[in-house]
């Protein structure tokens, strides 16, 4: 399925973390989707570069510490040519692109090749309990 980062919001993720070769950041999402795009996506970031992660003290008071996953709302920006990005392009010899995400409970701003978004199942037993589903 192909798809635009900006298009990914107001979706649940269930975990998130680097890969285990450290180099790609992965999250785990569920979504609520028409047309039988519902379900459990691996978001795969690619050749990750200077990952920032933040939490506001107002995000921290207003949110539920107690919960397994967190709305992704508003979700990710992706400026074209940033400072940044044409910065650490030039160091590493990639070309890289820079994500800026905004959760409930927290930001992240990093720099990447690229991503990658696979389909695992139709689950979405977590954000239909949160959400009305789309019919």
């Amino acid at each position: 399925m192909e798809i635009k980062i900006e298009e990914i919001y107001d979706v649940l993720i269930l975990r998130h973390g680097f890969s285990n070769n450290n180099r790609e950041y992965v999250f785990l999402i569920e979504t609520n989707w028409i047309e039988n795009k519902a379900g459990q996506y691996l978001l795969t970031f690619e050749n990750c570069f200077e990952l920032k992660f933040q939490t506001t003290p107002e995000q921290v008071k207003n949110s539920d510490w107690e919960g397994n996953c967190v709305n992704l709302y508003p979700g990710f920006e992706s400026p074209q040519n940033s400072e940044n990005s044409v910065e650490w392009s030039n160091k590493t010899g990639y070309k890289l692109q820079e994500y800026n995400l905004t959760t409930e409970l927290f930001s992240m701003k990093f720099l990447s090749t690229g991503f990658q978004f696979q389909k695992l199942n139709n689950h979405t037993d977590l954000i239909n309990q949160i959400s009305i589903p789309i019919e």
